[in-house]
């Protein structure tokens, strides 16, 4: 009995090994957290005006959801449904930091594609 416990336990310790280490080599041992690079830089700095776009989309549509949910919220408080008034303020708490971390992270976008974005190189004309 006391060898299958002996077993078990270095199975088990042996498979968290692998996987952190299997993370760690995944990751690349990399954690500066700069943003895309090789590849998807390439990606993204291509498609910057899209990305800019579709994050200020959403950012409207936050910002709209939460004029709804206050409305909603104001509505229920005034026919006494505390409660409910009450899970429509947790709902708009969690959309603000929803829409705070989005224009947080579009707001240094500018920032990382001066860093990560070089431009086209000119083409000198044939001649």
């Amino acid at each position: 009995m006391n060898n299958k416990l002996t077993t078990g336990i270095a199975a088990f310790a042996l498979t968290g090994a692998l996987a952190l280490g299997g993370t760690a080599f995944a990751s690349g041992g990399d954690d500066s957290g700069s943003g895309p690079t090789g590849a998807r830089a390439a990606e993204v700095c291509a498609n910057l005006d899209t990305i800019t776009e579709i994050a200020n989309g959403r950012i409207a549509e936050m910002n709209h959801r939460i004029d709804y949910l206050t409305n909603l919220q104001t509505k229920a408080t005034a026919a006494g449904k505390t409660e409910l008034a009450a899970r429509i303020g947790t709902k708009i708490t969690k959309l603000n930091e929803r829409l705070a971390k989005v224009t947080e992270r579009l707001a240094k976008l500018p920032a990382w594609a001066a860093e990560h974005c070089t431009p086209a190189p000119a083409t000198a004309p044939a001649g």
